[in-house]
């Protein structure tokens, strides 16, 4: 009988945030999406299932849409998480299925502030995914350095914790952050086993 052990598989938050808004012309950071666009230039069509995000975990508290924003709780920041899925109805392969970026089934959200603007774009690699898609969790941090470009990044290495360890010679426990010129980048990476 084969045992399996626990573990934990994902690059989390990979996080855009803004001090400013994005140059002007600038492809999206994610899709149509940069960070200092209004709520009232977002995309009418091909985004459904909206709810207040939870920084990471399960959304909660179905919204209308983007213009509810307020209807979220504001964070510590004063920023209302806003999640949504890609409206996927008109895909007919499984592949290519669900709200993914680089392959990745993952969470995404807006943050906005008070007034409306795009403050930040916040990534998860889904929690709930399946496990094929952990394991390979941790190449969203590899997506966002091409995406962004690999230099420029300050990266530390965070040691294991009691029962933390290497998952098939892997350990990877990183937190980085990149200065886009008025806009920067947090984005933390893991992949190990941790028993318990």
């Amino acid at each position: 009988m084969m045992s399996s052990l626990p573990f934990r598989s994902f690059a989390a938050a990979a996080t855009l945030c803004a001090l400013g808004a994005a140059p002007a012309g600038a492809a999206g950071d994610i899709r149509e999406f940069t960070v200092g666009l209004s709520v009232d230039d977002l995309p009418a069509e091909g985004y459904v299932a909206f709810a207040c995000g939870t920084n990471g975990g399960r959304p909660e508290g179905e919204i209308a849409g983007w213009h509810a924003f307020a209807a979220c709780p504001a964070d510590d920041e004063g920023l209302h998480e806003v999640a949504f899925e890609y409206d996927d109805a008109s895909i007919e392969y499984d592949e290519f299925q669900g709200t993914q970026i680089a392959g990745l089934e993952v969470l995404i959200s807006l943050l906005f502030s008070g007034d409306g603007v795009v403050e930040g774009i916040r990534v998860f690699t889904h929690p709930f995914a399946r496990p094929y898609q952990k394991r390979r969790a941790r190449l969203l941090a590899t997506a966002v350095r091409s995406r962004f470009g690999g230099a420029g990044w300050n990266c530390r290495q965070m040691d294991a914790e009691a029962g933390e360890g290497a998952l098939g010679g892997l350990f990877v426990k990183d937190h980085c952050t990149k200065d886009l010129g008025g806009r920067a980048i947090d984005m933390t990476a893991r992949f190990y086993r941790r028993h318990g």
